[in-house]
């Protein structure tokens, strides 16, 4: 389990918070600070290639550290209003694969277990992730789209102590996915920093 309360009272600095661009990270980031927890920050960047060279790159920083990242995601689900999801697993699926219209090199990409929060207060749900966001609506019910998180954490998991993710559900997948993330990135950003803080509380 990743308990957020143990590790805002250990001052050896072991968590690591991360995230593909600083706006996901940053009101948590401020409330970090205003609560003297320390931590190191890492900007992973955007897009499945771009955070696999820099986690990979950055790997040292996490060695024997908890790692929490912070993000977006789509969903097939009826979505009506942004919200926070816990991963409990991130796989690698593209949607040509989801969608049965092409196949993966078998026991390349590994399906990923990452932590629980210790109190989580929220949904933990399957991530899945590739190098493209779907336009197309999905068939399944249950998908959960991310870029960067597989690439993280299949660079991460054998380094951290633990490593979990906590994502704002900003959209549903399909044709309207990049409008309705634009209008509600911003609010899934506060909505993580204050769970967070109750979490603290």
């Amino acid at each position: 389990m990743f308990s957020l309360s143990k590790l805002a009272n250990d001052r050896s600095n072991r968590l690591v918070i991360a995230s593909a661009a600083m706006f996901e990270a940053k009101a948590t980031i401020s409330l970090f600070e205003k609560k003297n927890i320390p931590f190191t920050y890492i900007e992973i960047g955007i897009g499945a290639i771009q955070a696999s060279a820099m986690s990979k790159s950055l790997s040292p920083l996490v060695e024997g550290r908890h790692v929490l990242f912070l993000g977006s995601c789509g969903t097939s689900a009826t979505f009506n209003s942004p919200y926070l999801v816990q991963a409990e697993s991130v796989h690698w699926s593209p949607g040509d694969v989801r969608r049965g219209q092409g196949y993966l090199v078998p026991n390349a990409e590994p399906s990923i277990q990452l932590r629980s929060l210790s109190a989580q207060r929220i949904d933990s749900v399957e991530i899945v992730c590739s190098s493209s966001i779907a336009l197309l609506s999905e068939d399944k019910p249950d998908i959960y789209e991310n870029l960067e998180l597989y690439s993280v954490a299949r660079n991460w998991m054998p380094l951290a102590e633990t490593m979990t993710a906590v994502l704002g559900v900003t959209n549903h997948i399909g044709p309207h996915a990049h409008s309705e993330w634009v209008k509600n990135f911003k609010d899934v950003a506060f909505q993580t920093s204050n769970y967070f803080e109750q979490l603290l509380s």
